[in-house]
């Protein structure tokens, strides 16, 4: 027969095992309960124009110097009157790299009237991302050779993209990876070439 007090010491040493299994369900449950975290920020906003410039919605998109694959000097105000999607890209980023053909494939079919542009950041030599990414035939490839557009747009998620209208405002954003040929973002351009003709 078993004595009281040993009886007692293996009812404690049960609890003490018990303790942490409990615990890792009540933090389970609290863990699943909590809504799904979004990696991938998507916002279009066609509302009326903010004056500070910033790289936010409804301002206007700061105008950084680029250059492009002949190292010629370029801004986006040269692409004024088009509307222009910008998307900040680097060669170690894997979701850029898996994105590259979908983007080129959606800028292919772009209307006359929008342009598609990647600058490339973060990087060893533009010899180094026109080997990864080819010259592009159906967009424009910029480089950020002093990181100044990185800071000016306040970059700190790669891959980040932009919609910008015709007069160079920032009307959507996409932080995170982006479904190129989805069809929200089919609707999104849609509606801001619409609002872009306006101009």
């Amino acid at each position: 027969m078993m004595e009281p007090n040993q009886s007692r010491k293996d009812q404690k040493s049960l609890l003490r095992l018990w303790k942490p299994v409990v615990l890792l369900i009540v933090a389970y449950a609290l863990f699943t309960s909590l809504p799904p975290s979004r990696h991938v920020t998507t916002e279009l906003d066609l509302g009326p124009v903010e004056t500070s410039p910033a790289p936010e919605l409804r301002h206007p998109a700061p105008n950084a110097a680029f250059s492009d694959v002949e190292d010629q000097p370029v801004q986006l105000s040269d692409l004024k009157g088009k509307t222009v999607i910008i998307r900040f890209w680097a060669p170690w980023c894997v979701v850029c790299r898996r994105e590259s053909k979908p983007f080129a494939e959606m800028a292919r079919r772009l209307p006359d009237s929008t342009v598609a542009v990647v600058v490339a950041v973060d990087y060893n030599s533009p010899k180094e991302v026109i080997e990864i990414l080819g010259k592009p035939e159906n967009y424009r490839l910029w480089f950020d050779r002093s990181d100044e557009a990185m800071q000016t747009w306040g970059i700190d998620t790669l891959p980040s993209s932009f919609l910008l209208d015709a007069s160079g405002i920032v009307r959507g954003k996409r932080i995170g990876g982006t479904d190129w040929l989805g069809e929200d973002l089919q609707a999104d351009l849609k509606k801001l070439n619409k609002f872009s003709e306006l101009w």
